[in-house]
């Protein structure tokens, strides 16, 4: 992480240096200033996102529940396994998204496998619903 961002900051600088070095090449100025400026609004929101902070946009696919944590009134935390690797998602609170989440802790305390999925949700539906995997006949032996 941290070399991208030197490799970044790198770049930023021998653009900025070259811009000083042409100040009175208009062309150069033209097509170098907007290469910075979007090169740091590119490193600022790779940045969030590589240190690991939680994202708050859902996956479509299918993803195994593993943790849930509500922060009343703020936010619901949800960690997943997404492809076999671990996820991290912050939602909006909502009361009834705050039943659910916890349904859904108890059922992975009780040692079940619990999935979650994306709906198509309005205003008053959740974006996402939990369902509890049946238990597999091998496991009884």
């Amino acid at each position: 992480m941290i070399l991208f961002i030197a490799v970044i900051a790198a770049i930023m600088a021998f653009c900025l240096w070259v811009m000083i070095h042409n100040r009175k090449n208009l062309f150069a100025i033209l097509c170098l200033t907007p290469l910075i400026l979007g090169g740091i609004i590119y490193s600022y929101s790779t940045y969030n996102e590589l240190i690991g902070y939680p994202t708050t946009e859902l996956t479509e696919k299918e993803v195994r529940l593993v943790g849930t944590y509500v922060d009343e009134p703020r936010a619901i935390y949800l960690w997943v396994l997404e492809d076999g690797v671990p996820r991290a998602y912050k939602l909006p609170y909502t009361k009834n998204d705050r039943k659910r989440t916890k349904g859904a802790g108890r059922q992975l305390r009780k040692g079940k496998i619990v999935m979650m999925k994306r709906t198509k949700g309005s205003d008053s539906e959740s974006e996402y619903k939990f369902y509890v995997l049946p238990k597999p006949k091998w496991l009884n032996k």
